[in-house]
């Protein structure tokens, strides 16, 4: 599997249930990538061409599934 040091990408979504930390770390994480003190570790997916940081779980395919449904 191919490592790389890409920069960590940020999409921020705020909620009814976001406080004041949740802010925060926000901000201190936008911090450290402009100082470049993050580089995140990604992995490719050759069949669609995107990058998954290392050690990503996709919590909704846990939870939810299509499998044996009549569509």
């Amino acid at each position: 599997m191919m490592w790389t040091g890409k920069p960590g990408m940020v999409r921020i979504s705020f909620g009814a249930y976001n406080d004041f930390d949740d802010v925060d770390a926000l901000i201190e994480m936008l911090r450290r990538i402009t100082r470049n003190e993050y580089r995140g570790q990604y992995y490719p997916i050759p069949e669609s061409g995107e990058y998954k940081p290392v050690g990503y779980r996709d919590s909704m395919a846990e939870h939810f599934s299509l499998s044996g449904c009549a569509l």
